[in-house]
């Protein structure tokens, strides 16, 4: 259940937008290099195509609590700043905002 999750940890999947709108920081590891749908996220989340720099990262703040809180900080004012922009318009339900969004920035690439 993400409630109960520290942060999430995907490829590229709506698990990113259900882990932002549970306020969970976003790590997205690609070791294919693809990056067409995690761009439409931006700065929103932390990105990673190789290896070393995700191992890297997760040893940095798995490693130490206070790293850990001011990243995840961090994160979630990105996520607070990113939703709002893309996810919250009128009336409509969130899940075809949310299609809508994805599918408009996978056109701009």
């Amino acid at each position: 259940c993400l409630n109960a999750a520290d942060l999430v940890i995907a490829k590229a999947s709506s698990i990113l937008i259900e882990g932002m709108l549970f306020s969970k920081p976003i790590i997205s590891f690609s070791l294919d290099n693809e990056r067409k749908l995690l761009e439409t996220f931006h700065e929103s989340i932390e990105m990673f195509y190789s290896e070393i720099s995700f191992y890297a990262f997760l040893s940095e703040i798995l490693n130490s609590d206070i790293k850990f809180e001011e990243w995840r900080a961090k994160a979630l004012t990105k996520i607070a700043d990113y939703l709002p922009q893309k996810f919250f318009i009128g009336n409509k339900p969130p899940q075809e905002i949310i299609a809508q969004t994805i599918m408009q920035e996978i056109e701009k690439t």
